[in-house]
């Protein structure tokens, strides 16, 4: 046990009497800080293999004429949403002026099979929505739809090369 302490006591006496504190910012990242209380670079720890595969893509917002480097076309962000559960009666004109009537322009809507199980999907109607998707967060608003009315991101199906398509 003496000799314990002993080794304790120099190792305390090379730290300088002090602890060295580690600080877990979050799971990919550690930080430490030194006797000084000063933190040191931050360590990245190994990104799983679906972060380092994740594509990114920027779109640009600048607006200028004085650059010689310009769009081509202008891109329109989409959003394609699932509204299930409608009443079978609810045609997809009636569902564009509703959306229209509550400040959401419509890009595209047309009827589409429900996700519903069961006997369920052959009583109700769903449409495929395409809004601008500076309009998505009022789409997701619970507030505008009748209790039941179910809105979810559309799933696109994959191709035979890995790749999505809208069908």
């Amino acid at each position: 046990m003496q000799d314990s302490d002993t080794a304790d006591d120099e190792q305390s006496h090379i730290n300088g009497g002090s602890w060295v504190q580690i600080a877990y910012t979050n799971k990919r990242r550690l930080t430490n800080t030194n006797q000084a209380g000063t933190q040191r670079a931050p360590q990245n720890v190994q990104q799983s293999s679906h972060q380092r595969n994740k594509q990114h893509k920027v779109l640009g917002t600048c607006v200028t004429d004085k650059s010689s480097v310009k769009s081509g076309v202008v891109i329109k962000q989409k959003a394609v949403l699932h509204v299930d559960n409608l009443d079978p009666e609810c045609t997809e004109s009636a569902l564009t002026e509703f959306l229209k009537a509550g400040g959401i322009d419509i890009l595209s809507c047309h009827e589409s099979k429900s996700w519903l199980r069961g006997t369920e999907k052959d009583q109700v109607a769903a449409c495929p929505v395409c809004v601008p998707a500076a309009h998505l967060s009022f789409m997701f608003g619970a507030e505008l739809w009748a209790e039941g009315i179910i809105v979810r991101d559309w799933k696109f199906k994959p191709t035979k090369n890995g790749r999505q398509s809208s069908t």
